[in-house]
Parts: structure tokens; C-alpha cells; sequence
């Protein structure tokens, strides 16, 4: 399920909805004047599709992964 929240809120509240997204893979879809403007998805949904171009090399994307590993060894996860 997306979870669907304002512009506003998604400012107001970044650090959070970003925290959740990491945490638990959940896709925010944020809202503008009532309509969807952007989508705030995990990273790792981003691999490289050899039918679709992306937008980080494959490189780029080991190095996310390597640091979102460390990053979850030192997150505490019970704050959120």
C-alpha cells in the first residue's frame, strides 16, 4: 500500500517519512494541491533495469548499498 501525505507534510516531516521509507521499504506518494507530484520510493527499488535506463550507474548502486549496510548497523531503528 502507498501511503499518500501533503507537500507540506512531506516538508514539515521529511526526516520521518525518509526514516520509514529506509526502515520499513514503505513508498510515500506526496500530494500537491490535491493531485500526486512525486513519489518518495527506497533506493534499492531503483536497481539497474537493462531495459530501462537509471539514473545511477551500477557502481553508484553498490556504493548506496554498501553504505545503506553500514547505516543499518548503526541506526536505531527503535526510534521510529
Amino acid at each position: 500500500m502507498i501511503k499518500k501525505v501533503t507537500a507540506t507534510k512531506a516538508k514539515n516531516n521529511f526526516g520521518s517519512i525518509a526514516d520509514g521509507v529506509y526502515a520499513r521499504g514503505e513508498r510515500v506518494l506526496v500530494e500537491k494541491n490535491k493531485k500526486p507530484y512525486v513519489m518518495i520510493v527506497p533506493v534499492l527499488d531503483l536497481e539497474i533495469n537493462p531495459k530501462k535506463p537509471s539514473f545511477l550507474t551500477k557502481k553508484e548502486l553498490e556504493n548506496v548499498k554498501r553504505g545503506m549496510t553500514e547505516f543499518k548497523k548503526d541506526f536505531n531503528f527503535s526510534k521510529i
